[in-house]
């Protein structure tokens, strides 16, 4: 079939319509997207001055912080060396320490042996004095209780002698004289 020029005009025609309808609506179209993309770049605009803040105020200010914080953990390191120093030097003390407990418990088990060879010999000591000590000392005792009254009865007897031979020296010295001028 074959088209004749009329018909194609109308052809033209209607598509020139449609072309020209959908260019109207490309173009109301087109408008949308350009305000949309007059609100992304004011948004885009928002975001560079946000991240600007950022540049300028938040990010000195963070690097700051960051060095205070190397520098914090910079002292903390060297206090943890001190400590880890400190440690290890109590650690030493506490193996001497556990020495010295050892020697100790050494010395304490010696004692109670000593201790316990003391007590066999006092409680030996002790039957021998009760057996062996305490009964003569008791008749010793006895005796010399028994003596002591006897003198202190006879003391005044004593002292009746002590005069009396008094008076018999000095009538033996007196004879002794008499004699040596007989003589």
């Amino acid at each position: 079939m074959t088209l004749a020029r009329e018909d194609l005009q109308a052809i033209s025609n209607i598509v020139q319509t449609q072309v020209g309808e959908l260019g109207v609506h490309l173009d109301s179209r087109m408008d949308g997207i350009e305000t949309r993309m007059e609100g992304i770049e004011a948004r885009m605009e928002g975001i560079e001055t946000r991240v600007d803040n950022i540049e300028t105020k938040i990010l000195p200010q963070m690097q700051g912080d960051i060095r205070t914080m190397q520098g914090e953990i910079q002292t903390m390191k060297g206090d943890i060396q001190v400590m880890q120093g400190d440690i290890h030097t109590m650690q030493g003390e506490i193996q001497t320490m556990k020495g010295d407990i050892q020697v100790m418990q050494g010395d304490i088990h010696t004692m109670q042996d000593e201790t316990q060879t003391m007590k066999g010999d006092i409680r030996k000591t002790q039957i021998i004095m009760e057996n062996d000590i305490l009964p003569p000392l008791r008749n010793i005792e006895n005796c010399y209780t028994t003596t002591f009254w006897r003198y202190v009865k006879k003391s005044d007897q004593i002292e009746a002698m002590q005069m009396d031979v008094d008076v018999l020296k000095d009538a033996v010295a007196e004879h002794s004289e008499q004699l040596k001028k007989i003589s």
